[in-house]
């Protein structure tokens, strides 16, 4: 995205936030999300995508938090399992995926489907 000139007039910048502590320090990520629902839940995906559009006070932002493996899985979140947030303008919500394949493609699969969320969502499809 950033190989294009001018990009930085249309892309404010990303975050990764691994570490729990990093998604509510600079997220601002509730600390009772993370406890009671987890890192990968609907709600903490909820959360990390309306605070990085409000952080980075723009009009689009995305959040992905999931399990890619291959080990971390559990029976109630399994690998693959993906929760994408999509926030455009005063539009926002989160989609459940489960993904298929090793780590790479679970990745590059989740951030995909990201960017697709978010194109359908600039476009008025979602």
């Amino acid at each position: 995205m950033t190989d294009i000139p001018g990009a930085s007039d249309v892309f404010k910048g990303g975050l990764t936030a691994y570490a729990n502590q990093v998604k509510e320090d600079v997220l601002g990520v509730s600390e009772s999300t993370l406890r009671t629902c987890g890192a990968v839940s609907i709600d903490c995906a909820r959360e990390m995508v309306g605070k990085v559009g409000e952080k980075f006070k723009t009009d689009a932002a995305l959040s992905v938090t999931g399990i890619a493996g291959p080990g971390g899985g559990t029976i109630e979140k399994p690998v693959g399992l993906v929760y994408i947030g999509v926030k455009f303008r005063d539009k926002l919500f989160v989609k459940e995926c489960h993904f298929r394949g090793g780590r790479e493609q679970i990745r590059l699969r989740a951030a995909a489907f990201a960017l697709n969320q978010l194109r359908r969502a600039i476009l008025g499809l979602e």
